[in-house]
């Protein structure tokens, strides 16, 4: 399989505590992303990897990311569509 890459930019005094990705339309269990030694060069650099699935270009699935600021915890949710568009 290959790796999967979100970047994601954030205030300077914000940071991802926690992120993964889970199957909206079957239930796939949460698939964490990890920080990449990219990060340090890049901003936020978070790699992963997802399951291949019987649902093909049809599978929608949620990225959840968790980030910390000034003390507060924000939970970030980012539904994903499947592939082909006319099936949504």
């Amino acid at each position: 399989m290959t790796t999967l890459e979100v970047k994601v930019t954030l205030p300077e005094q914000a940071a991802v505590i926690a992120a993964w990705f889970e199957g909206r339309n079957m239930e796939m269990g949460q698939h964490p992303l990890k920080q990449s030694d990219a990060s340090v060069h890049m901003g936020e650099v978070l790699e992963g990897m997802i399951p291949v699935c019987s649902a093909g270009s049809s599978m929608s699935w949620q990225l959840t990311l968790k980030v910390e600021q000034d003390e507060r915890t924000y939970s970030l949710i980012w539904p994903l569509g499947p592939q082909n568009k006319n099936e949504q």
